[in-house]
């Protein structure tokens, strides 16, 4: 029996528009990160740098897990999580301004509570 490789790229698979709107900061704030992680790759320590690699490395294989995968869904989106949740975790240490990273949380727990209960 052969089984046949299936890729796809429609994203057309969300049932209400708040699904789409969830994507969509999770999308901005992943490349905010891996933007960041990217840039100030080059300043870290000549000997972690291979590890910040690896991480960065990680969480395109996820991305691009995600987006050749037939049979779309959001659980291929937890491939990215663990390189996300550090390279956020670096992005938001490395900023001066303490009330910038308290504001930034703070908002972004609004929007994560909004889009669940919007969805319940």
């Amino acid at each position: 029996m052969q089984e046949q490789i299936a890729v796809s790229f429609d994203f057309t698979y969300f049932e209400n528009i708040y699904q789409n709107i969830g994507l969509a900061v999770f999308s901005a704030i992943a490349v905010l990160f891996a933007f960041m992680e990217v840039v100030s790759l080059s300043n870290k320590p000549l000997n972690m740098q291979s590890s910040y690699k690896k991480i960065v490395f990680a969480f395109f294989i996820g991305v691009a897990v995600y987006v050749l995968s037939a049979g779309k869904n959001n659980s291929f989106l937890a491939f990215t999580f663990a390189p996300l949740a550090v390279m956020g975790a670096n992005y938001l240490e490395s900023q001066e301004n303490k009330w910038f990273t308290e504001v930034f949380l703070g908002v972004l727990t609004l929007i994560v509570l909004f889009l669940f209960t919007s969805q319940l």
